[in-house]
């Protein structure tokens, strides 16, 4: 086998992992990953007649990979743990989703569905929330089921043990659920789509909501109803804490996902020039980054490149015109909802982040320190615990993100140490109580579901392209 693409994500013989530590990690890159993969898997000539494939994972990229593969002719299993698919999406109401604006700044972010152009895709995407698009998709993956019966084996609630070598050319594979009993058969292929981990959002006995959960913070009053100013902690300085802290800002508007946000403040054509000199300067930067990023071999690699990615987007925030900013200001004027926010990160950077998000951050960071003298910035700090707060003397945590989310907690705060290799000032700081905390501290990669295997999956970058050629 020689095809490059198979070969970066082939964990073992006939066993190809498109989850675990991979980087970049959209919705739309599961997609691309689960399609490429099946196509160039039936031209080496792994799937085929008398040669399955066994997609792990009901989401985005294991669906897409199933019925790609049973369009293509092949008989196909597609298994997920779960009694439903897509249901890390379906159970989000709260959440937009977009399948283009983190494209931003290229021309094509403001398409807002994919694929924009040819070839059609197995799922199609239109910018909603999360649960509607899980509806939709589900929908999509019920007719795939009749009309490709019966290649195409759609099953839940399963679990499942891989062999670790193939017999006789196919890769054992053990399934067992209550609908099945227990199964032994072989596979061309068996392709892992189980997802990225566990999210870090427990700290002792305290459970921030996950990225995925449905919550509150898009509503006037966050889900507190009896506060009038609340005091916001978001931890950490990724994609997920990023978005938090525009949707906490930007709540009670009309104002959905940061594609639109940005679309607000710089979407006069008067500006055009400008803002066009602006996104193009930006590209560079963020183009630099990920070609540079591509190679750190340890995280220390890693400090260099973010700290001038975000020193670049503060340069670009700087430099607006006295009359851009102008205008910039006043949309943020009937836009921005008074919040007592902070953002900690442990460094002096943001890590990895969309660069949407990580200019429009830092875009309402400079708004709010001019504008009304709050500084929600806090870098170089990391959160070490979270407790009830003293004017919650009844609440106990329990792990229990439903249970602790309506109550003040408080949190201990020291010198934090860059996740990319600089060394941790452990000097304790601050104890501050707050009404909301929210923890985004990234996610604990899953382990291999090969026999015999706890090792967790590799950590590996890639640059995907935006649309599957061909």
């Amino acid at each position: 086998m020689a095809d490059p693409f198979l070969l970066e994500h082939l964990l073992r013989p006939l066993f190809f992992d498109i989850g675990g530590a991979l980087s970049p990690v959209s919705i739309r890159d599961q997609m691309i990953r689960g399609r490429i993969a099946v196509d160039r898997a039936i031209e080496e000539g792994l799937l085929g007649p008398g040669r399955p494939l066994l997609a792990i994972g009901a989401g985005a990229g294991g669906a897409t990979a199933a019925i790609r593969a049973a369009q293509r002719g092949i008989e196909t299993w597609l298994i997920d743990a779960a009694p439903a698919a897509f249901m890390r999406q379906a159970a989000c109401t709260s959440r937009f989703v977009d399948p283009t604006q983190y494209d931003w700044p290229l021309l094509h972010w403001r398409e807002g569905s994919y694929p924009w152009e040819p070839p059609i895709m197995p799922l199609g995407w239109q910018r909603d929330y999360a649960s509607q698009l899980a509806f939709h998709w589900q929908r999509t993956l019920a007719t795939a089921q009749t009309l490709y019966a019966p290649r195409l084996r759609v099953e839940y609630q399963v679990s499942v043990s891989i062999e670790s070598q193939p017999v006789d050319g196919l890769l054992p594979v053990t399934l067992s659920s209550p609908q099945l009993g227990e199964i032994l058969t072989g596979f061309g292929m068996v392709l892992s789509c189980v997802g990225f981990g566990a999210e870090r959002v427990v700290m002792g006995d305290y459970a921030s909501t996950r990225f995925w959960d449905s919550d509150f913070l898009g509503h006037q009053d966050l889900g507190l109803p009896r506060v009038a100013m609340p005091r916001v902690l978001v931890s950490g300085g990724g994609d997920g804490a990023l978005q938090d802290c525009l949707r906490i800002l930007t709540r009670g508007s009309e104002i959905r996902s940061a594609g639109e946000l940005y679309a607000a403040v710089t979407g006069q054509l008067r500006f055009h020039e400008e803002i066009e000199t602006l996104e193009r300067r930006l590209q560079g930067a963020e183009d630099q980054a990920q070609r540079a990023l591509i190679w750190g071999a340890r995280p220390e690699h890693d400090h260099p490149i973010y700290q001038r990615l975000h020193r670049s987007h503060e340069e670009a925030i700087a430099s607006l015109s006295d009359r851009l900013w102008g205008f910039i200001c006043s949309v943020l004027e009937g836009l921005i909802v008074s919040t007592q926010l902070e953002l900690l990160y442990s460094c002096d950077h943001f890590s990895a982040s969309y660069a949407l998000n990580r200019f429009l951050v830092l875009l309402l960071a400079r708004y709010l320190r001019e504008n009304h003298g709050q500084e929600f910035l806090r870098p170089g700090l990391a959160v070490t615990a979270v407790t009830p707060g003293v004017t919650a003397p009844r609440h106990r945590c329990a792990r229990s993100a439903a249970d602790c989310y309506r109550h003040p907690h408080r949190v201990a705060i020291t010198g934090g140490a860059c996740p990319n290799g600089l060394p941790a000032k452990r000097t304790a700081l601050d104890h501050a109580e707050y009404d909301l905390v929210i923890l985004r501290h990234g996610v604990t990669p899953p382990t291999l579901v090969l026999a015999g295997s706890n090792e967790p999956a590799p950590r590996r970058r890639q640059l995907l392209p935006y649309h599957v050629p061909g």
